[in-house]
């Protein structure tokens, strides 16, 4: 199971991701429209490698300032 972050659908992606089977699935993160963006992606991946989740970034250097792969669209 894979959540995509969306501002429009999502606009509290912490409270989805906490939702997420632990250790199944991950999360690709895209921070368009979010404020704040870098400071979410920080909590997301806190919170990811707390339950045990994939993360990828949509964002080249996101990726790489948190550790995670990349999701190219």
């Amino acid at each position: 199971m894979w959540f995509f972050t969306d501002h429009a659908r999502a606009p509290a992606p912490l409270a989805a991701i906490a939702r997420l089977p632990r250790g199944l699935g991950g999360v690709v993160l895209r921070l368009e429209g979010y404020a704040a963006p870098v400071a979410l992606g920080l909590a997301v991946a806190r919170l990811c490698r707390a339950r045990g989740l994939a993360l990828v970034a949509a964002d080249a250097r996101l990726s790489a300032r948190l550790g995670v792969g990349v999701h190219w669209r």
